[in-house]
């Protein structure tokens, strides 16, 4: 009696090959698509990929930064791209707001550029994870997002011109990564932008000038890089700034006078670059600052007297600079008004100051 012919994954039905595929573990299933053309055409479908997602997607599961699905197959290098398109679309379409930091175990792999579908996301935080890659030119799709937060991984490569695109943004952490390339022109399109936050990359060139279109700017961190050339006079322009951090660069040149219109200033941080001249008496205008940081440049000249308008200073650095002593100075070097601000509860100025010839 002849045996009937044993089925093979060939002679299996589309319909069942596929829901049999969705009902094993997500390795296996990616794993079925080496058996032929076939099989990796069917389980190539978005269709099977939403039957796939769907199976596993936990009912109870309200906020997406509680669910292992998106590590699963969206940030799976192992995952085809119609399992990743498909993980956009079921699990992040719905949501404004992705969080995703801190992942347990920490996200992998590189940013899936099918995040750029997401029109409806106003959010996006993948900071603190393990990512690795360039920052995919996608992400400039994202026409709402308000918040992008990819600090704290290892990203590598230039931040993509398509940054320019997202004229929403208002937070951009790009810290604590491995940036590298010029700070692109493209940034002065982004009029929304409350902080802008490059610290600690390989980023190179100069500061653009189009900074100065950032009206709304509060912070502007580009430190620890190795940006060069000078401190753009249109940083003058940035009427909100608060904090300015543009420490251990390669910055030369002097501080141009226009900082002096930042009356809002709280916090100026140089330090540890190659600018050189005297300090501007414009830097007088500063009238709110309450720390600054001078240290480790070729300042040279006088001590302006305008420093005595800081009443709100508590912390003064003009270390390792070329100062000339002043008539009038005292024990340190420092002239007289200076050296008796009250507020200041910590200054330093100890090397010994150049005397004037």
């Amino acid at each position: 009696m002849n045996q009937p012919p044993t089925p093979t994954l060939s002679s299996i039905p589309a319909e069942l090959l596929c829901d049999i595929a969705s009902r094993l573990p997500a390795h296996e299933a990616f794993a079925l698509r080496r058996a032929s053309r076939r099989i990796c055409a069917e389980l190539g479908t978005t269709a099977f990929a939403v039957r796939l997602l769907q199976r596993r997607r936990a009912d109870e599961c309200a906020e997406l930064s509680a669910s292992a699905d998106a590590q699963r197959f969206l940030f799976n290098a192992a995952a085809p791209p119609n399992v990743k398109r498909a993980a956009a679309a079921v699990l992040l379409a719905p949501h404004a707001h992705v969080a995703l930091s801190r992942a347990e175990p920490p996200l992998a792999g590189s940013i899936p550029p099918q995040l750029g579908g997401l029109a409806r996301l106003e959010s996006l935080c993948l900071d603190h994870n393990w990512l690795r890659g360039r920052i995919p030119d996608e992400l400039g799709r994202l026409a709402r997002l308000e918040s992008l937060n990819l600090s704290n991984n290892r990203l590598e490569g230039a931040i993509p011109d398509a940054i320019g695109h997202l004229v929403c943004l208002k937070y951009l952490h790009l810290e604590d990564n491995r940036l590298t390339g010029c700070i692109p022109q493209t940034i002065g399109n982004l009029g929304s932008l409350v902080k802008l936050m490059l610290t600690n990359n390989r980023l190179d060139g100069p500061i653009p000038k189009e900074i100065g279109k950032l009206s709304n700017l509060n912070t502007l961190s580009l430190s620890h890089n190795y940006l060069s050339g000078t401190i753009p006079a249109e940083i003058g322009l940035l009427s909100n700034l608060q904090f300015c951090k543009l420490s251990f660069n390669q910055l030369i040149g002097s501080i141009p006078a226009e900082i002096g219109q930042l009356v809002r200033l709280q916090g100026l941080y140089v330090n540890q670059n190659a600018l050189s001249g005297p300090i501007p008496n414009k830097i007088g205008g500063l009238v709110n600052l309450w720390q600054c940081n001078l240290a480790k440049n070729k300042f040279s000249g006088q001590i302006p007297n305008c420093f005595k308008n800081f009443a709100n200073l508590n912390y003064l650095n003009l270390d390792g600079n070329l100062f000339e002593a002043a008539e009038s100075t005292g024990s340190n070097g420092l002239r007289a008004d200076v050296k008796g601000l009250a507020s200041v509860d910590r200054m330093r100025f100890e090397p010994a100051i150049r005397e004037s010839a």
